[in-house]
């Protein structure tokens, strides 16, 4: 006799919903016309399994990516049939699939394991057609979890099946936050001993019986003197589900991170007075920066220091970063960032210079700093040039424009050749810094706009990128009096 399958246990979503997806994905393989509307129902049952929970919470968890992934595949499937048949707009399926990744990964950031995030990566790589195989292949060998039948329980006899069952549902709370009516970012950056409405929202399908407190607390391996975040509480609504719950409560940081520490990390989980099992979805992982200039100054000017919390986080994406020379090159960066802010308040660059004159000057003042000193390297020769000026391996190439005010588009001209440089290195970051000495007719403009990051990939667009910081100095300037609005 074969064993019986309970519809709602996860033996039958990994028997017979995982197999409808893994054909539907290998329908997309094979090119179908009809594999975007399979995946579309695949994801679509994976999700309502989802919703009727699982016996653990992890389990739900795991599908609940899982149909996420399949989902992207849906819109990617429908992108390579769009471009193949010459549609107009076919990118807005590709746009939808990106769209759909950021926003798993909001929700889901710090449980998207292996081989989840290589997926979803994948996803966000995708560039042309050709990519989207590969998309499906590395979803197809996505593990689940094994999972065995549920063995029944012994129940009262005044209790029916059916009241059982919905007492053993899990419940699922969605939240999201906002501080000062503003959604709650990733690396939301916070002010030191202010108090910030800190807003939740919390949506129910259902409140169970006999339940009449709904809380939810925060969790943080943070030092406890570190913050104060609220504990937030709900009495029973009235009427019947959905629900939807709204609380306003103080948050306080009280310690600033230094400059290369990751940013504050903390968690809620909703719970009712009994020990009854809640899973919390949505938005609940919330990750605060808070870097104050004035007490750990890098380049001395606060609006520098502001745009090199910017490019730390911005180089911290692309993977295989390593945090020493990510400080290597934020380091060099600060300093060549307040020489910028520097010029800009004494112009310490006047009338045109020459780029052998530039290199005295720039040498001289990095070796006034601290943090550089002797360790600023001169004419060190690698792949088959002579490099400017080098800091711990990190190549300072630069570079004298005379003829017009020097924009980004100039500096995309220069940067080929400090990559070259920064490859033959065996490191992944480098600098520009371009001194701008042409006629000045208007004003130069804020210091933290000539500070910016680029990002260089190889001849094949794929692989580890090699991150450029970028620094315009700005010199010859016009007197202020002689500036007129046009």
């Amino acid at each position: 006799m074969k064993p019986s399958i309970e519809r709602r246990g996860t033996r039958f979503l990994e028997s017979q919903t995982r197999i409808q997806a893994r054909e539907a994905l290998l329908a997309a393989l094979e090119g179908r016309t009809d594999s975007p509307d399979l995946l579309l129902e695949a994801a679509r049952k994976i999700r309502g399994e989802c919703e009727c929970g699982f016996p653990t919470v992890n389990i739900t968890r795991r599908f609940a990516l899982y149909a996420r992934l399949v989902e992207c595949t849906a819109q990617l499937s429908s992108w390579s049939i769009a471009v193949r048949s010459c549609e107009s707009d076919a990118d807005r399926y590709l746009r939808g699939a990106k769209v759909l990744v950021q926003d798993t990964f909001e929700a889901f950031e710090t449980e998207l394991e292996e081989p989840f995030a290589g997926c979803f990566t994948l996803i966000e790589n995708v560039k042309n057609v050709g990519d989207v195989p590969s998309v499906y292949r590395a979803i197809l060998a996505v593990p689940l979890p094994v999972s065995y039948p549920v063995p029944p329980r012994s129940r009262p006899r005044a209790v029916s099946h059916k009241q059982e069952k919905e007492s053993q549902r899990i419940v699922v709370a969605f939240t999201s936050f906002s501080v000062n009516d503003q959604p709650f970012q990733k690396g939301h950056l916070l002010n030191l001993d202010i108090g910030y409405d800190l807003e939740v929202e919390i949506g129910l399908f259902t409140w169970p019986d006999g339940e009449e407190e709904l809380r939810l607390e925060p969790l943080s391996v943070e030092p406890s003197d570190s913050y104060e975040l609220p504990i937030f509480s709900f009495p029973k609504p009235a009427g019947t589900g959905p629900f939807c719950l709204k609380a306003t409560k103080r948050m306080v940081l009280k310690r600033a991170n230094s400059f290369m520490a990751r940013p504050l990390e903390f968690s809620y989980r909703a719970r009712f007075s009994s020990t009854r099992e809640i899973s919390t979805e949505g938005q609940r992982h919330l990750s605060v920066r808070c870097f104050d200039p004035r007490r750990d100054p890098q380049s001395g000017y606060e609006q520098v220091d502001l745009k090199l919390v910017e490019v730390r986080d911005q180089a911290r994406c692309a993977p295989g970063i390593n945090d020493s020379d990510l400080n290597n090159l934020l380091i060099l960066m600060a300093a060549v960032g307040g020489i910028a802010g520097q010029a800009l308040q004494d112009n310490s660059f006047p009338g045109t210079w020459t780029e052998q004159q530039f290199h005295l000057e720039l040498k001289r003042l990095l070796r006034l700093r601290p943090t550089i000193g002797s360790e600023l390297e001169e004419h060190p020769h690698v792949s088959g040039g002579i490099t400017d000026l080098s800091f711990r391996h990190v190549r300072l190439e630069l570079k004298v424009v005379h003829s017009h005010y020097v924009t980004r588009d100039d500096l995309l001209k220069f940067i080929p050749q400090i990559a070259q440089y920064v490859a033959g290195s065996d490191k992944r970051f480098g600098v520009l810094c371009v001194l701008d000495t042409s006629e000045k007719n208007a004003l130069p403009g804020i210091v933290a706009d000539d500070v910016s990051y680029e990002a260089v990939s190889g001849p094949s667009g794929r692989g580890l990128p090699i991150g450029i910081g970028t620094v315009i100095i700005r010199g010859n300037l016009a007197t202020p009096s002689s500036l007129k609005a046009k």
